[in-house]
Formats: C-alpha cells, structure tokens, sequence
C-alpha cells in the first residue's frame, strides 16, 4: 500500500510542496487526481493506475461486501472520465471468462 512506502516522510509538508508547484487546472498539462474527486469532470485522456482494489480478488473472494461495490463503482467513474482515450493498467484487463463469472455474482 502506497501509505506505508512513505510513512516516515512528512506527508503535510509533502502536500504542500507538491501544491506551490502546481498551476490551476485549466492550465495543467497533466492531472493528478483520485477517482472521488473525478466524479461528474471529463477529460480527453485517462490514465488508471494499479491503487483500486483487484477485480480478481474481490471475485475469490465469492461474495459481495459494501467495500467491494464501492469499489468497483469508482472504478467505474474513474474508467468513464476518459472521452477520447484510456490507459488502464494491465491488472484491469480480464479475460471473456473471468468477466462472465463476475456477472454472476455482481450486480449493478
């Protein structure tokens, strides 16, 4: 988890640093944000990460908690903010038989 690689680093003034260089966004070359703040704003290219939950461990993991629909709705908002092109990380490709047996048990 990307918390305890910088555990020992002083995250406020981390955050304060990365803020005095950032530009407002409507003159930014590049976004970084999380898939909550990205609810309801578009961009022509998306790139998602690897920090949501794996599909497949939610899948062996048989049955549906609050967690892992949650999860899986931002993932979903975080995936259809993109208008024009998305990078998904590779651990977000399945394949054809694996999606089938998720739509067994998911539903949204």
């Amino acid at each position: 988890m990307i918390v305890f690689k910088y555990i020992n680093l002083d995250i406020p003034k981390l955050i304060k640093e990365l803020r005095d260089l950032s530009v407002p966004s409507k003159e930014a070359d590049f976004i970084l944000t999380t898939g909550h703040k990205s609810k309801g704003l578009e961009w022509e290219c998306v790139e998602i990460m690897d920090d949501f939950i794996d599909l497949k461990d939610i899948a062996s993991n048989k049955k549906e908690t609050i967690v892992a629909k949650e999860e899986l709705n931002l993932l979903y908002v975080a995936i259809t903010r993109a208008t024009q092109t998305l990078y998904l990380n590779e651990k977000y490709l399945l394949d054809l038989d694996f999606i089938k047996t998720m739509k067994k048990w998911i539903v949204f």
